[in-house]
């Protein structure tokens, strides 16, 4: 294994572990309709960071290394700024009407829920842009460290907040703004200090906004936004339905069991991508149409047999880890985790498929799956949320509207770039993780039994991912900005699309 890959995985399993740590506390802490109120506000702010800052932020990452050969990253980072300034006024005013006249977040002080969804929303899009661009240069230390240094002081300031001010949901997310806030200011500096280019004027960013520009912007994220729109009503949607049709206490559960599901998918997703995100950038940016094609089917035959591991994984180690990470109270919501890995993969192989489109820039093939998606679970939700048994029938609702995305992006996608995922390949990582089904058989007497159990879990899940991955991580590039230069044939739509 490369000297980077190892960086990238020790700081991931620390993350981990910081993570642990952080889900121990915030169900201490908080009672069951608090937490619910702070998953809540979670998932406003992901409605306009999923709607309108990411499909933005993807076109960044499309034109990452283009920008870096210009050397006007910098000018393009300053507009990119007044842009997500204006989102999260925007958040703001809407999360206040949103309280104000659909009850939404009834339970909490209307204009401070509001200002936390627009301060979460500013400062988590740098962090989430200025940290994985370090990495994307190839500074992979600096990049776990200064993860590492967000999750850490994210876990401090709202254990902190939350015992000096109130033991609230709002307390807690404090401490989180006030902590990515500050994890993002080093990550600036330590970024500008590499990129070395001449700082522009605070408006001179305006000679980008171009006719041209924006027309390549739009034609790029105008789709976008409306699937990650529909990715939001897919997987987030349930929060709100479910908080302003079945209370609080019922989301806090339910969120806590998702969330395992969700955070341990979310170090894998993020450390594969770390891991072949900057070569797979820089392969389609420089390369034609079948490189391009390479490109796919190399990032699929690297991520999805680790997705599918981990589903293994968490559908056997479920009650172990609630055992392990929540309070005794919430002890019954590992059942939620178990749904939430089946939603996870197919939320995390839908991703990769939906890389057809980015690496095409024709993101209007996105809109139509994550359409049929996200309708799917919105009116699943609802309907299971007023029946009388939402905690049996919304995770069904998510589960299902998970495969309905998946088979809708696998044939959205045949008529961009002949693709299709290899179901094959992934029998030997499907028959060799079936043994850790066997932990779900297993009930263990006393913290210890737990401990020791989840242990042995935990190993056969890393054995299992590095047996998968050993061939590609003897190969990841240390230095991603040795590619080619980008072309500029890549960086418009080859011919246009029908919906």
């Amino acid at each position: 294994m490369r000297g980077d890959a190892v960086v990238l995985v020790a700081g991931r399993f620390v993350q981990a572990l910081l993570t642990i740590a952080g889900f121990r506390v915030l169900t201490a802490l908080l009672s069951p309709a608090e937490v619910g109120n702070y998953y809540l506000i979670i998932s406003v702010a992901s409605l306009f960071s999923m709607f309108l800052i990411s499909p933005v932020g993807m076109y960044v990452n499309r034109r990452f290394f283009a920008w870096y050969d210009e050397r006007s990253l910098t000018a393009h980072f300053l507009g990119y700024n007044a842009y997500a300034a204006a989102v999260s006024l925007l958040a703001f005013l809407s999360a206040l009407a949103a309280w104000r006249f659909a009850g939404v977040g009834a339970g909490l002080n209307g204009p401070l829920f509001a200002f936390l969804v627009a301060a979460y929303i500013y400062v988590l899009n740098w962090n989430q842009n200025y940290i994985p661009a370090l990495n994307t240069l190839g500074y992979r230390r600096d990049f776990v460290l200064l993860t590492l240094v967000t999750v850490g002081l994210a876990l401090a300031f709202s254990a902190l907040f939350s015992v000096v001010l109130s033991r609230g949901g709002t307390e807690w997310m404090a401490g989180l703004i006030v902590a990515n806030g500050a994890a993002t200011l080093a990550a600036a500096r330590i970024l500008y200090g590499k990129l070395r280019e001449d700082a522009p004027g605070h408006f001179d960013f305006r000679g980008l906004a171009s006719r041209p520009a924006l027309d390549a912007i739009g034609a790029f994220a105008l789709p976008l936004a409306g699937a990650s729109f529909f990715m939001w009503a897919q997987s987030q949607s349930y929060r709100v339905i479910v908080e302003r049709l079945d209370g609080a206490e019922l989301l806090g559960y339910m969120a806590v069991g998702f969330s395992i599901a969700t955070s341990v998918a979310g170090i894998m997703e993020s450390l594969v991508q770390q891991l072949y995100l900057p070569a797979f950038y820089r392969r389609i940016t420089s390369g034609g149409k079948d490189e391009r094609r390479a490109a796919l089917a190399e990032l699929a035959a690297k991520s999805v047999p680790v997705y599918l591991v981990y589903l293994f994984f968490i559908a056997g180690s479920a009650e172990l880890l609630v055992r392990t990470l929540v309070s005794p109270k919430y002890r019954d919501v590992f059942v939620y985790a178990r749904y939430g890995a089946f939603v996870e993969f197919f939320r995390m192989a839908t991703n990769v498929l939906a890389a057809a489109a980015h690496s095409e820039m024709r993101t209007r093939s996105l809109v139509r799956p994550y359409l049929i998606g996200g309708i799917t679970a919105a009116v699943l939700v609802y309907f299971s949320a007023v029946s009388g048994r939402p905690g049996t029938y919304v995770p069904l609702a998510l589960l299902l509207s998970g495969g309905v995305t998946f088979f809708s992006m696998q044939r959205a996608i045949l008529p961009i770039i002949e693709f299709r995922l290899d179901l094959r390949a992934l029998a030997a990582p499907a028959v060799g993780s079936l043994g850790l089904l066997a932990f779900s058989f297993i009930h263990p007497a006393g913290t210890l039994g737990t401990l020791g159990l989840l242990g042995l879990s935990g190993c056969y899940f890393a054995g299992m991912l590095y047996w998968t991955s050993r061939k590609w991580l003897r190969n990841v590039p240390s230095n991603p900005l040795s590619g080619p230069k980008a072309e500029t044939e890549n960086m418009s739509p080859a011919e246009p699309e029908a919906l």
